[in-house]
């Protein structure tokens, strides 16, 4: 089977004629006998024809299209083109893990079982404070002095009562 070489003349505004089963390899020119083109380019596309499954299947590329019709889209950022990343924070944004993302911003891992005593270099902390009593000599803590009912007739008694609740309190030495 022989290919056959033949030129057709395409010629707009006339009725489309059917393709036959007979394949042949044709030149297309134009009545002038310029080359064919495929026309000026416009052409009524039915709104929603164009679909992102379409364009997924390669059936409308951007060659298809005409400049200018899909601007330019950037790159999606990355950890090494995020402008102003530090060297640790690109690496925390690569960590593929917790271990990974410790270790980017020097954590590491920790073996502290969660008891003081498992601590080291642990600070001293000093015995709790004892308040010591107060001397004659010495300010100190006091204890506060039993109730003493108020004087009546026996002022005297009522006096030595409150000088022995004192005493008592360490508020007052003993008499000697």
């Amino acid at each position: 089977m022989g290919v056959f070489d033949e030129t057709i003349v395409v010629i707009k505004d006339e009725e489309p004629v059917a393709v036959g089963t007979f394949a042949r390899r044709a030149h297309l020119v134009n009545e002038d006998g310029t080359a064919f083109s495929g026309g000026s380019g416009a052409s009524d596309v039915p709104d929603g024809s164009v679909t992102t499954s379409k364009i997924a299947d390669g059936a409308v590329t951007s060659e298809k299209l005409a400049e200018g019709v899909i601007p330019e889209v950037p790159a999606a950022p990355t950890a090494d083109t995020i402008e102003g990343a530090t060297e640790t924070g690109r690496s925390l944004m690569k960590a593929e893990s917790a271990e990974a993302a410790r270790t980017a911003i020097g954590a590491g891992t920790s073996s502290f079982g969660g008891s003081y005593n498992d601590l080291t270099d642990k600070p001293t902390i000093p015995e709790a404070y004892v308040l010591s009593a107060a001397t004659a000599e010495a300010l100190g803590g006091v204890k506060k002095a039993a109730a003493v009912a108020d004087a009546t007739d026996d002022a005297v008694g009522t006096l030595n009562a409150l000088l022995a609740s004192l005493r008592a309190a360490g508020m007052v030495e003993a008499s000697a």
